[in-house]
């Protein structure tokens, strides 16, 4: 709004509102064409935006119309596209549909193939066992008739072998008759004990491996004659005391005879040692008292039928023997009385002297003791192995002097050393080489101790 502000004067009234009139109007003017210019300029700038915003917009609105077009194309595209796809997936699903039907078919195809199988297998599996079980019937049924063929095949060669054993056991026990025939013979006229005994061993030695003739004594028994023990494992003059687990000890405890076989659990142990299979002793009795064992072993195991022929024939020659020498009462060779010390000997030819205390000596380089002594022999005790026919040396020392013996041992004896487990050996030694004045001179000097005077 435009206000106008006049000021009048009295004067120039009419000038001055003409004036101011015009004034007003030219300044109105001038601020109407201003208006007018800057609305024109406005309204230009108004068409020029507007034009400016048309074009964009008809610019934009074909940009946009071809976005769309291109929208609408691609929309038709993937349209086309998708029923193209949604075509292909009703093909596929109706060939998936087919390949389903075709699968189901195959498989009631397959379960009837299998069904069919399974009834084929099982009709196979029973003529299988059936033909099994015939097969097995069969093959029972020709093992039965090999094992008949077998069996007959068997007793036959048992009947033969039985035949052929027969007839051999008839020509043994034969054969064992006239040996004994002969043997009993031979002991009639026997003049002596020994060549009774050697009849006994020549005979019983037919049948068994290994044969000995045992004199009994205070002692024990002493291997006296003996058969089959050869070489190193000679068993002469070989004691057996009574401690001993042995056949021969049992027979003649018992006087009864004494058989004993070798088992897994327990093995036996013969005169020389050794293990042996089978031992036999019988006693031989002769004026009520057991004078000698007749003892047989062998290593290996024999037939039944063998050892019983040996048995009996043992038996009747020990019970023929027996008589005879209990009807000749001879004194047995080289079975001489028993001392009273339990030990074997010859007839001494000397007078022995028994040491009243157990005297240190060397036997052979071992520690051990002298139980008596005399020129032609001593007894002793050792803890070193000492067995009939061994040589030895002994060594005593007396004072400064040291006498030296040489000698063999006539018997050996074991024992157990009293409160202890060792063992010992007791031994008659005879001199084959001594100092005859040192042994006499050694003798004389123990005076003060207690002397048994026995004949040696």
């Amino acid at each position: 709004m435009l206000t106008f502000r006049a000021q009048f004067h009295p004067m120039d009234h009419t000038q001055s509102l003409t004036a101011v009139a015009r004034q007003g109007a030219d300044v109105l003017i001038a601020s109407l064409d201003k208006e007018r210019a800057a609305i024109e300029a406005f309204v230009t700038e108004l068409c020029a935006a507007a034009n400016g915003e048309r074009e964009a917009a008809e610019t934009a609105h074909r940009a946009t119309a071809e976005q769309l077009a291109d929208a609408q194309k691609r929309i038709d595209e993937t349209t086309a596209q998708l029923d193209a796809s949604r075509q292909q997936a009703d093909d596929s699903r109706a060939r998936l549909d087919e390949a389903r039907r075709q699968i189901d078919d195959a498989r009631r195809q397959l379960e009837e193939a299998h069904q069919q199988f399974a009834a084929a297998e099982g009709q196979a599996a029973e003529r299988a066992r059936h033909a099994e079980t015939e097969a097995k019937r069969a093959q029972e049924e020709i093992e039965s008739a090999r094992e008949s063929r077998a069996s007959l095949l068997t007793q036959l060669e048992e009947a033969r072998d039985a035949s052929a054993a027969s007839d051999l056991l008839a020509r043994e026990r034969a054969a064992a008759l006239d040996r004994v025939a002969a043997a009993l013979r031979a002991m009639r006229a026997a003049v002596s004990s020994k060549d009774i005994l050697d009849v006994v061993l020549d005979t019983l030695n037919v049948h068994f491996e290994r044969v000995a003739i045992l004199i009994a004594g205070t002692g024990g028994l002493k291997c006296w004659l003996h058969r089959g023990f050869e070489g190193e494992a000679s068993v002469d003059g070989l004691i057996v005391g009574f401690e001993a687990r042995s056949p021969a000890i049992l027979a003649l405890q018992t006087r009864e005879v004494i058989e004993i076989e070798r088992t897994e659990a327990a093995p036996i142990t013969g005169l020389d040692g050794g293990s042996i299979a089978r031992a036999l002793a019988l006693p031989m009795v002769a004026a009520d008292r057991t004078i000698a064992v007749a003892y047989t072993e062998s290593r290996a195991m024999p037939t039944p039928e063998d050892f019983e022929i040996g048995r009996r024939v043992a038996e009747i020659l020990v019970e023929f023997a027996s008589r005879r020498v209990n009807a000749k009462r001879p004194q047995v060779e080289g079975a001489q009385s028993q001392p009273s010390d339990g030990v074997y000997s010859t007839p001494r030819q000397a007078r022995r002297i028994r040491m009243r205390d157990a005297v240190n000596i060397l036997l052979d380089g071992s520690a051990s003791f002298l139980i008596d002594l005399s020129t032609r022999g001593a007894q002793v005790l050792s803890p070193a192995s000492l067995r009939p026919t061994q040589a030895v040396r002994i060594m005593l020392v007396v004072g400064d002097r040291t006498i030296e013996c040489a000698g063999r041992c006539v018997w050996a004896l074991f024992e157990q050393a009293k409160g202890s487990s060792g063992a010992l050996y007791r031994a008659g030694v005879e001199f084959i080489e001594v100092d005859t004045p040192a042994v006499e001179a050694f003798l004389a000097g123990m005076s003060t101790a207690r002397r048994d005077l026995v004949a040696r």
